[in-house]
């Protein structure tokens, strides 16, 4: 299943992600950087799902984007587009794209394969405050953060900390997982350009199931607690 989180400030975004590859049972296999750059652009896609789908539509939406100019004619067409690739059956996938809008500054879109509590599959969602796993930061998280001026980095990792000692039904199987391991990946998206860096490490290994260690628990506010179950 995984994680994402995308956080816009006011001159980027920044977007955590986990690094754990796994099979539907959560044994871990390996870890890879979970960001797709989009050619040409100050712009990412991340999701979780199944990895190759989610691979494939990456390929597509570098497709799309590369028929443009600018960031908001792109992610204008991809919309108008996504209702005629819309099939029945299609693999569990939900994917986020952050940007840069020449409009509306840092900003970030969803969809999903799957129809998600308020979310209608196939359609683009999109937010200038940002998403984590599909759902909409509350406008009063966000502006708490983003006042503050300073990055998500610390409270994210405390975030992830919490967030995969919890078990949650698998997007292939309903089956009770761990989701969440690997380490911690910081992607700063701005003007200047798309960066990455490994904040965190856990020690899951490869061939073990995810089974992350109750001692490690980092303790969360209870406005952070209630934010991280609505977005896993």
């Amino acid at each position: 299943m995984s994680f994402y989180m995308g956080f816009c400030h006011s001159d980027r975004v920044e977007v955590l992600t986990d690094t754990a590859m796994y099979y539907e049972d959560s044994t871990l296999h390996s870890t890879a950087e979970k960001i797709h750059r989009i050619p040409g652009y100050d712009a990412i896609i991340t999701s979780r799902g199944e990895v190759a789908f989610g691979e494939r539509f990456a390929t597509l939406i570098d497709y799309v984007f590369a028929q443009h100019q600018t960031y908001d004619s792109a992610i204008a067409d991809f919309e108008a587009r996504l209702p005629e690739i819309a099939r029945d059956g299609a693999p569990p996938l939900d994917l986020m794209i952050a940007g840069i809008s020449a409009s509306r500054g840092p900003i970030t879109h969803i969809f999903t394969t799957l129809a998600l509590e308020d979310l209608k599959p196939w359609t683009l969602y999109t937010s200038t405050r940002g998403f984590m796993c599909a759902n909409e930061l509350e406008a009063g998280t966000h502006a708490g953060i983003a006042e503050k001026r300073v990055s998500i980095r610390d409270a994210g990792i405390q975030m992830m900390n919490w967030m995969r000692q919890a078990e949650r039904p698998s997007m292939h199987t309903g089956e009770p997982v761990y989701f969440i391991g690997g380490g911690i990946d910081l992607t700063t998206v701005s003007r200047a350009g798309v960066t990455t860096e490994r904040i965190h490490q856990w020690a899951d290994l490869p061939g073990k199931k995810l089974e992350p260690s109750e001692t490690n628990v980092v303790g969360l506010n209870r406005k952070q607690r209630r934010a991280a179950r609505h977005a896993a």
